[in-house]
């Protein structure tokens, strides 16, 4: 299963944090073009140095001048690697998806008006709909008949989890429920996950579509959604309401685009399409058992049928011609089949969307941008910097079974393994229910059928509730309450998560040097890693000294109002302390 929230996160925070919001407009600051720093060609301003910092809280002004301070050492240090990439011949041209990518970021910023301000009551209600972490099991078929049926039978009574390990096509989880464990919003497909927040515990919904099948989504348990837990993580969840606000308002874009833009499918076109393919698939020459899009390429149609318009928007379209070349990029098997209009739908829209998108952009000249330019210079150069370091470590001595058992002999603090502790669970909603079930394991109750039967966590109660090995910074309740029993011992309830666990210790593993063969992995790749740096830092520590450069801290301490007192008063604190 894809998670493409996350993703799709990351890349909003990234558009959103380049270029001029209307504050940086009104602070001064961010337009002071005195020079603190130039390497060559590069030139580093003041203005840049604080804007860099516009979201950062200080604690005083001494320590925004040491943050700003590193910046500016760490600015002149990629200068002199990204001109040392030049000089080793590296060059790079942006391609399509690149330069389209900073495009939209323009739209988004400019065109959208995207707003990355949320309140506290947004957080609030953010919180009370998505907050914490839910445990749900997806039932995904791919036939709409099927999914009807299995609805049916869910409403007289049949068990959930029987129908998804006979049916759903989605692997994981299939064995308990289709239960990944606990995860917060944005963990997993939000067309799947969003619907599970709409339920009560043990409920399910009505099928419905997605771009995997026909779906029905069932919720088991919901944790960390109290008062204390919002307030705990109070940051984390206003990242992630701004995150999805701005996810929102893009989508609403995109919707306003193809309206603007007049977009629409060509259904009888498709139609067409999806005829021509029956008529490949009927001549025996191809797996019977592939979508319609795998039947169809050039050969089969007209040069008057390869210019149709399968989608068409103000000022373009997509030709079937396209829609081929497309299909050239799809493993046959997971091609669209051509009479689903919803897989249809989606593809088109997507690839509409795009061009829409990259037309708009144009027209308001936005490539012509300094902003545009600039973000892309910014990825040119990050990819010089990476393209150099390969070399760099192309250059590095071949780590030798010798150079690891050697660290592994001389640094046994690092091999050790940590005090563990082996239990099986039973996850419970309320204290009089894990009470209860206490009282029938100490009774002789089968602990493992119970955890089966009764345990909220689906994916412990598939292995009759273990937990597997853990250490005490995970299940620290548990571990805790855990320290003084032996195996067999049965414990709790403990409060975790929201829940009332019960638990039984199975097995424990006190601290000891793990062998050889089970570390020489993870030495090899902590020998690496040194060594990859300290081949960046002595190039740069070599090249340095032999590269001429301007660095003007001053003008930064001047600007901040930092006086020599100020930093002798802050070395003698320093030395109290």
């Amino acid at each position: 299963m894809l998670k493409m929230l996350p993703i799709i996160m990351a890349v909003l925070i990234l558009i959103l944090s380049c270029g001029e919001s209307e504050v940086d407009k009104d602070d001064p600051r961010y337009y002071d073009d005195r020079v603190i720093a130039k390497l060559g060609d590069h030139i580093l301003t003041l203005g840049e140095v604080h804007k860099k910092f516009r979201d950062t809280e200080f604690d005083s002004t001494l320590h925004e001048y040491d943050k700003k301070k590193s910046y500016v050492e760490e600015e002149i240090e990629r200068f002199l690697v990204i001109d040392g990439a030049k000089a080793a011949g590296l060059s790079y041209e942006p391609d399509s998806a690149t330069i389209q990518s900073y495009l939209f970021q323009e739209l988004y910023k400019r065109d959208a008006g995207v707003k990355s301000e949320v309140s506290d009551s947004d957080v609030r209600r953010h919180f009370k709909r998505y907050g914490g972490e839910i445990q749900f099991g997806p039932l995904v078929v791919e036939d709409s008949a099927l999914i009807d049926t299995l609805y049916r039978m869910l409403e007289n009574g049949a068990d959930w989890d029987s129908l998804v390990l006979e049916h759903s096509v989605i692997r994981l989880g299939k064995k308990r429920g289709g239960s990944l464990g606990y995860v917060p919003f944005g963990q997993y497909d939000e067309e799947i996950q969003g619907k599970a927040y709409d339920l009560e515990f043990g409920e399910y919904t009505e099928p419905f579509r997605t771009r995997f099948g026909w779906c029905i989504v069932k919720l088991f348990d919901r944790i960390k959604h109290s008062e204390e837990d919002l307030e705990e993580n109070w940051d984390v969840y206003k990242r992630v309401t701004t995150n999805y606000s701005e996810i929102l308002q893009t989508d609403e874009y995109k919707k306003r685009l193809l309206d603007d833009y007049n977009y629409r499918i060509n259904w009888q076109d498709i139609d067409m399409m999806a005829r021509i393919s029956d008529s490949v698939k009927n001549t025996g020459n191809l797996p019977v058992d592939m979508p319609g899009s795998a039947y169809l390429e050039r050969s089969v149609f007209t040069p008057g049928q390869l210019s149709l318009y399968l989608a068409e928007f103000k000022a373009g379209g997509i030709t079937i011609e396209q829609y081929l070349d497309l299909m050239e990029s799809y493993n046959p098997y997971r091609t669209p089949r051509l009479r689903d209009r919803f897989e249809m739908e989606s593809v088109l829209k997507g690839v509409a969307t795009r061009r829409i998108m990259v037309n708009r952009a144009l027209e308001l000249g936005y490539d012509t941008l300094q902003t545009f330019r600039e973000a892309l210079e910014y990825y040119e150069e990050n990819w010089l910097i990476q393209e150099f370091y390969k070399q760099l470590y192309a250059q590095m001595d071949t780590v030798t079974e010798e150079d690891i058992r050697k660290y592994y002999n001389g640094h046994p603090e690092d091999c050790y393994r940590p005090d563990q502790v082996r239990v099986s669970a039973i996850s419970l909603k309320t204290e009089d229910e894990a009470i209860e079930a206490l009282e029938k394991l100490k009774m002789g109750a089968n602990f493992s059928a119970m955890a089966k039967k009764y345990s909220r966590d689906k994916k412990s109660a598939s292995e009759g509730g273990d937990l597997n090995f853990f250490t005490e910074k995970r299940f620290t309740e548990i571990y805790d309450a855990a320290r003084d029993l032996e195996a067999g011992d049965i414990g709790g309830p403990v409060e975790m998560y929201g829940n009332y666990w019960v638990f039984r210790v199975t097995q424990r593993l006190t601290r000891e040097l793990r062998p050889y063969h089970l570390v020489r992995s993870n030495i090899r790749s902590r020998i690496l890693l040194n060594r990859r740096n300290q081949a960046v830092r002595s190039w740069i520590d070599e090249n340095k000294k032999n590269t001429d450069y301007f660095l003007d801290l001053g003008l930064l301490k001047n600007d901040l109002g930092i006086t020599a007192k100020d930093e002798m008063r802050a070395g003698a604190e320093e030395e109290i302390e």
